[in-house]
């Protein structure tokens, strides 16, 4: 009961910082976008994504850290 517990833990920790993640790396392109606008005058889009296929990467990337955690707690045993 405690490993399930642990991975619980882990799966929410790995979900927080990928959108943590996701924010800086949002953040730095909104600024590329801001630069691309003030040197040549033209607003381009550069990432337009909506917020359920977001969501869907980051539960893809929790489901993915819980299956390499778990195989590699079965192969320390």
């Amino acid at each position: 009961m405690k490993n399930t517990k642990k991975y619980k833990i882990i799966i929410l920790l790995s979900y927080f910082i990928s959108i943590f993640v996701w924010n800086i790396f949002r953040f730095l392109l909104q600024l590329l976008q801001y630069a691309v606008f003030k040197l040549s005058g033209n607003y381009i889009d550069i990432f337009n994504l909506n917020h359920t296929s977001v969501a869907v990467a980051m539960i893809a990337v929790s489901i993915i850290i819980y299956c390499v955690i778990s195989i590699w707690e079965c192969e320390k045993k």
